[in-house]
């Protein structure tokens, strides 16, 4: 059996293996986890057990429910799109993280490196800017 706590899955749960609105992304961009899409300041723990990452459109959480259950909920602000699912996961030691099996996004060899929007507090708004 393994632990796992919140910020684990900001560093090493594998997107590529769930059903998720990301698809598009990781099928052009090489990155496979949160952190290669979230800021580490978009972060926010609630508990031993609650994830949330939030870039001020999109919002995705991560909730324990079990030691190898976790709800997953992806929504964005633009549009009334939102998910929860609840997946089994999964210590891979090859790759070195948390997988659960439920689907695959093949990792392209031409995929791209994805830049993060670089956002600044502006009257407690999260106002994002084009990157170059």
């Amino acid at each position: 059996m393994f632990v796992v706590y919140p910020y684990d899955f900001y560093e090493k749960f594998n997107l590529r293996t769930i059903i998720s609105s990301y698809r598009t992304r990781l099928q052009y961009y090489c990155g496979s986890y949160p952190k290669d899409f979230f800021k580490q300041y978009e972060i926010r723990v609630a508990n031993d057990k609650f994830l949330v990452l939030d870039d001020g459109d999109r919002t995705l959480s991560f909730e324990m429910v079990a030691y190898n259950q976790v709800i997953i909920t992806d929504s964005a602000r633009e549009s009334e799109y939102k998910s929860t699912s609840l997946y089994t996961f999964y210590y891979n030691t090859e790759e070195d993280d948390f997988r659960a099996d439920e689907f695959y996004v093949k990792k392209e060899e031409d995929c791209k490196v994805y830049k993060k929007g670089k956002f600044k507090i502006d009257s407690n708004k999260i106002i994002k800017k084009s990157v170059k």
